[in-house]
């Protein structure tokens, strides 16, 4: 049975990438992604998935997104991330988590994955877990870096994984016995199959000896950008391989 997923904040689709490419047995119902160059690169690659442009209007207009399993995103990090001059966490206007789990609510999910940077821990991490388990999910936290999938930067990220405690897959799930350290072992996680086997540290500009051109184009500009805000697909990979595990075996 194939597990339905709502990517929000999709950037170029890294965490949809992950389900239907790397681990299969997913299908992405609809992206909300709100830059013009991305939206580009989901209808190149995902051509037949329809994109909705901002969470502030899809969390009023949910009704066509039914039978949704899993909501997933990587929600803005500028109120919480290091490099930003002024960290005003959760209460900065583009802290939209509240707006996620929003539409998580709507669709009736099963599970929600969030993924942001670890500044988020001492800046709102607290109230995210709390509002997940005052409203009936059980919830895990990881700090998983790129370096974990064979990649040669550290790129901390901080990961969300809550799953519904009313939902039909949360009681087969329960009453088989089967916890979540089977599928969900922060100290023994590895991305196996999904690794990085090579990694090429130069760059594919050739303008100068190293780096960027001063002059770089602004499609390059562009691309960076969007590769920079994007998560790391092989690790999102290995945590959908989960939710699947746990999904066939509530249904045998």
């Amino acid at each position: 049975m194939v597990m339905r997923l709502l990517d929000l904040f999709s950037g170029i689709g890294g965490f949809s990438y992950a389900a239907e490419k790397l681990v299969g047995g997913f299908q992405t119902e609809a992206f909300c992604e709100i830059d013009p160059f991305c939206q580009k690169v989901l209808k190149k690659n995902f051509p037949n998935v329809p994109i909705y442009n901002d969470v502030r209007e899809l969390k009023d207009d949910t009704t066509r997104l039914r039978g949704i399993n899993i909501v997933c995103g990587g929600f803005p990090c500028q109120p919480f991330s290091n490099q930003s001059q002024t960290r005003k966490g959760t209460k900065d206007d583009r802290f939209l988590w509240g707006e996620m789990f929003e539409i998580a609510q709507k669709v009736r999910c099963d599970w929600i994955i969030g993924e942001n940077v670890t500044g988020l821990i001492d800046m709102g991490c607290d109230q995210i877990l709390s509002q997940l388990e005052d409203n009936g999910y059980t919830t895990r936290v990881f700090c998983i870096p790129a370096t974990a999938t064979g990649a040669n930067h550290q790129r901390n990220r901080l990961w969300i994984v809550a799953n519904s405690n009313s939902s039909s897959i949360a009681r087969s799930w329960q009453c088989r016995g089967l916890g979540k350290s089977n599928v969900f072992n922060y100290e023994n996680f590895r991305p196996r199959k999904y690794e990085f086997t090579t990694w090429k540290g130069e760059t594919r500009v050739y303008r100068e000896h190293d780096g960027l051109s001063t002059r770089m184009d602004s499609i390059r500009r562009k691309r960076l950008k969007a590769l920079g805000n994007s998560i790391v697909p092989q690790i999102s990979a290995r945590i959908f391989e989960g939710i699947k595990a746990i999904h066939e075996q509530s249904n045998l």
